[in-house]
């Protein structure tokens, strides 16, 4: 969910998913038009791969650092390029 919500947040300001690319790609390209979020969106990245690969679901306190990225999220004011 919070993945699919990060690709709607890059649509919206004008840096959307490209079909054939990978999260990780997806998090670079990101990082790179705003470094404030570079790691951020790496770290949500590599939970986002974890999940839809491993046999299991992620424990809570491995998701709580994602918080913070949802703040920047939210009060992030960039125009698109």
């Amino acid at each position: 969910y919070s993945f699919e919500a990060l690709e709607a947040w890059g649509r919206e300001h004008g840096c959307p998913r490209a079909p054939d690319q990978t999260p990780h790609e997806y998090a670079q390209q990101l990082g790179a038009r705003v470094e404030s979020l570079a790691q951020d969106v790496r770290r949500l990245a590599d939970l986002y791969c974890r999940v839809a690969y491993a046999p299991r679901t992620l424990p809570r306190s491995r998701t709580a650092p994602l918080e913070p990225l949802w703040r920047q999220l939210c009060e992030l004011e960039w125009a698109p390029v």
